[in-house]
């Protein structure tokens, strides 16, 4: 069984319709969302319990494509017992927020980027550029730095990959350890 992300319940949620393609329609601009949802909500629950929330300022679904986007996205995963990854049933809600993320449930993957957030109610704070998730390998990876910061101690690395199932986290590339430094 999956990881409940909720950039995949996001993106399932868009994604009730299968993807349809028109012949013969071109278009030389950008393409055009089929839906376009602004302050949007979501809630995903896991049978009765509620597993996640989030919210973003714009959310698009190309239907052509099977794409969903969300701008200025903002995502949490609640502990709920027996359910929950041991990261969030132990240390509490988890948050991400990302500038832009952008998907396709039907594939599996998603990419948040223009600068990715993650907060732990255990006080890790964590910055990267960008992120992807891959739900067959069930992990979420990074190779354009990483950030992280907790209590008066900060990590850096080139790289990232966290896996979901067995809550695994390497860095990798040049990896370095501060302490007595104060966290943001």
């Amino acid at each position: 069984m999956r990881a409940p992300l909720p950039i995949a319940v996001l993106l399932l949620s868009l994604l009730a319709c299968a993807p349809r393609r028109e012949e013969g329609v071109g278009s030389a601009g950008p393409p055009r969302p089929q839906v376009l949802l602004t302050g949007a909500r979501m809630r995903a629950f896991s049978g009765p319990s509620l597993i996640a929330r989030g919210r973003a300022a714009r959310l698009a679904y190309y239907r052509d494509t099977g794409v969903a986007a969300a701008d200025e996205a903002w995502f949490e995963l609640l502990p709920v017992p027996g359910r929950s990854p041991g990261l969030v049933r132990e240390h509490g809600p988890l948050e991400i927020r990302a500038a832009e993320v952008r998907g396709a449930a039907a594939q599996g993957r998603a990419q948040a980027s223009g600068g990715v957030t993650l907060q732990t109610a255990s006080g890790v704070h964590a910055v990267t550029p960008e992120a992807r998730y891959d739900a067959d390998a069930q992990v979420v990876l990074g190779d354009q730095g990483i950030v992280a910061d907790k209590a008066d101690v900060r990590l850096t690395a080139d790289a990232f990959r966290f896996n979901l199932a067995t809550e695994e986290l390497d860095f990798s590339g040049s990896v370095h350890t501060q302490a007595g430094v104060a966290a943001p």
